[in-house]
């Protein structure tokens, strides 16, 4: 293995601007940019869900037209509607029904305007007879300066189909129960300035916090009850009480940094910091909330591994096409190795022999002798895989991507697929809950998490999150 060449730290790129907001229907809403959403300023966010439908509710088809928010002057204040049919492949999870960004006060409810309704009969689909005008569902909605709200909608069946001819909106509101810290699982939304937390159990979104712009990469520091996230277009770490979900202030970067991924250092107090507009490196002290220490990395660099015993630190160099091993101890390159065009995650054997990485120009998965780093095997797996996770508890190796809706099951020792397990989607990410036995695996154009139970390989459910989402974490994650 080579040793890295000290070379200058190229110059700094400027974060990326946000477009002004404008008005519309007379509210200020956000203006999306090639970057997503600012982080809340004046404003308030409201995230409306639709629970699972009840029984019988499976028989309807539901075309939705719009949903609004009612202020307390009767102006009704559009929604951007997420889930514009209510139908049977909705019936069993939850889903984002609206979201969307208001200024902060009381509102008294909510319109749901209907474009059409079928309700399948022996005979065949029956078409009911929908209003054309909204219907307002009362509600007690309290919108926060610089905070998210999280209602829920619960389907009436028997009120909403009348008489089996007419179907009206008939929804009861409720907020959903919050998860304890134990048993959260967290996804970042690039686009979406907020990070989503569901409950790994329940399997259902109970809150979001917002963040700076860009959140990609984070960390949940389970002593401190905390979750740090790369705000990666403001040059920050957002810091999160997760039991509260209160924002603490944020530590600022280096102009340009553009964070990407984090690990925490098995000292606790010692954030490591991809930067991805620096090409480095960054050791965070928390304790006093200023960098300690950098180091030079190739270009790019997007991912970030660290091993199970904290000594060593594997940067991904997507535009360089190699991997900066770092020595976390001493803080210092100890040398670079090679790799297929863009990597982009890797991930350790279970006795940390064994480093497995994908990269987005490759149809091989690359399997490295550690810690020499050398070649031993190169696995077909086919152009599109973005995602690589080494089960501990059995050392089965999972690749996920763009790989025809499958996430590949690998065994540890012949590195044959043994296995594969079916998502409705391109993976992107993944995560597995350990005392759950299931896997948690990221749909980014999908904008949804698959959880799959790795006893039965069935696929529980799949939840709802933001734009653009990047990263996974889980209490609970199996190390």
């Amino acid at each position: 293995m080579a040793p890295v060449s000290h070379t200058q730290v190229r110059s700094l790129r400027a974060s990326g601007v946000l477009a002004a907001a404008m008005l519309v229907a007379g509210c200020h809403l956000p203006a999306r940019g090639s970057e997503g959403l600012a982080r809340l300023a004046d404003q308030g966010e409201l995230w409306l869900y639709l629970e699972p439908l009840p029984p019988g509710a499976e028989r309807l088809d539901v075309a939705l037209a719009s949903v609004s928010v009612v202020g307390a002057d009767g102006v009704a204040v559009p929604l951007e509607l997420r889930l514009p049919h209510l139908s049977g492949p909705t019936a069993a999870s939850q889903h984002l029904l609206a979201r969307g960004r208001l200024p902060a006060g009381r509102y008294e409810g909510f319109q749901i305007a209907v474009s059409g309704a079928t309700l399948a009969t022996d005979e065949g689909a029956s078409a009911l007879l929908v209003s054309k005008e909204p219907t307002t569902v009362p509600a007690n909605v309290v919108v926060q300066r610089g905070h998210t709200a999280v209602l829920s909608l619960t389907l009436r069946f028997g009120d909403a189909v009348q008489k089996g001819y007419a179907f009206t909106p008939a929804f009861g509101v409720v907020t959903p129960t919050r998860p304890v810290p134990q048993l959260m699982a967290l996804c970042t939304n690039e686009e979406g300035a907020s990070v989503t937390v569901y409950d790994r159990q329940r399997l259902e979104a109970g809150d979001v916090f917002p963040t700076g712009g860009g959140p990609r990469g984070m960390v949940l520091d389970t002593a401190t009850g905390r979750a740090y996230v790369a705000a990666s277009f403001e040059d920050a770490i957002d810091v999160v009480d997760v039991g509260s979900g209160a924002a603490l202030p944020s530590i600022v970067l280096r102009p340009g940094d553009r964070p990407a991924e984090l690990a925490l250092a098995r000292d606790g107090h010692t954030l490591l910091v991809v930067d991805e507009g620096a090409n480095a490196l960054s050791f965070l002290d928390l304790v006093s909330r200023s960098e300690v220490a950098r180091v030079p990395v190739g270009d790019a660099p997007r991912g970030l591994l660290l091993d199970r015993a904290g000594l060593r630190a594997y940067v991904l160099d997507r535009t360089s096409n190699a991997i900066t091993i770092v020595d976390v101890v001493n803080r210092a390159v100890v040398g670079t190795v090679p790799t297929d065009p863009e990597p982009l995650q890797a991930a350790l054997s279970r006795d940390g022999s064994r480093l497995f990485v994908v990269s987005a120009g490759s149809v091989y998965l690359t399997v490295l002798s550690v810690p020499d780093l050398t070649v031993v095997s190169r696995v077909f797996v086919g152009l599109g895989a973005r995602a690589v996770l080494v089960d501990t508890r059995t050392d089965l190796v999972y690749v996920g991507g763009d790989l025809g809706g499958s996430i590949s099951v690998l065994d540890p020792f012949s590195l044959v697929r043994v296995d594969a397990l079916e998502v409705p989607g391109d993976v992107g990410w993944l995560a597995i809950a350990d005392q759950e036995n299931a896997l948690h695996a990221l749909l980014p154009e999908r904008r949804q998490i698959a959880v799959i139970d790795l006893t039965s390989r069935e696929l529980r459910a799949t939840l709802d999150v933001g734009d653009r989402p990047y990263q996974l974490v889980l209490a609970g994650q199996r190390r």
